[in-house]
């Protein structure tokens, strides 16, 4: 969450918006509150979406989501981290299920040494 601020401000918020463009950072929202930002985006959407240029792809710009004031800030800081958990929920869900249907042979549902297959004492991984 940015809040609005001078040259260093926008500096930093722009890393991290490039940051995010080229995934270097995921699943991090970039939130910027106040009206300046909005402006800041519709400055980078008239001049960066410009087709003769090409600088950016429109989803670039999608990255920072602008609201006028801290609740809505609040707000969307909830909504990502809902997301947030829930996805990770279904991730360790997906996890688990590959872990169940990669079990090393004769393990009896131990993974040896934290993976399915190892290499250090020769268990090699069967598929369930």
């Amino acid at each position: 969450m940015v809040a609005p601020g001078g040259i260093g401000t926008v500096l930093e918020t722009l890393m991290v918006w490039q940051l995010l463009q080229v995934r270097h950072l995921h699943d991090t929202p970039l939130i910027l509150v106040g009206t300046m930002w909005s402006e800041l985006v519709r400055w980078a959407h008239a001049h960066m979406l410009d087709p003769r240029l090409a600088l950016v792809n429109p989803e670039d710009l999608s990255i920072p989501r602008c609201v006028a004031t801290a609740d809505e800030a609040i707000e969307a800081i909830r909504e990502h981290h809902a997301r947030w958990r829930h996805d990770r929920g279904n991730a360790a869900a997906a996890a688990a299920s590959m872990v169940r249907r990669l079990r090393p042979a004769g393990t009896r549902g131990r993974v040896c040494h934290g993976r399915a297959g190892c290499a250090a004492c020769g268990v090699a991984a069967t598929i369930r």
